[in-house]
């Protein structure tokens, strides 16, 4: 759990809570399944998938929240460096 979480409640001194809600872009069942097979294709190992569907929610999720359209070529840059800014590694970047 992370530090000041407890519950879905985030901690505030002195001992106040707020509630966090924190949703994140619903793929819908269909485009997943085709997502599922698309990685099949490209033999992505079955151990790796559920990080590429999770890094696709963050990229649906990122594009959504600030604007960006998720098919077009210049929002990956930006997701990316937004990634590095939050300190995630140049491996979890390029899953």
């Amino acid at each position: 759990m992370h530090p000041g979480y407890e519950n879905g409640w985030h901690l505030l001194k002195p001992r106040r809570y707020v509630a966090i809600h924190i949703a994140m872009q619903q793929v819908a069942r269909e485009t997943r399944v085709a997502y599922e097979r698309r990685l099949e294709r490209a033999q992505v190992p079955a151990s790796q998938r559920a990080d590429y569907h999770k890094w696709t929610r963050f990229y649906l999720d990122f594009c959504h929240k600030y604007g960006h359209g998720p098919r077009s070529p210049t929002s990956l840059g930006p997701f990316l460096s937004k990634l590095a800014a939050r300190k995630q590694s140049a491996e979890q970047r390029h899953l």
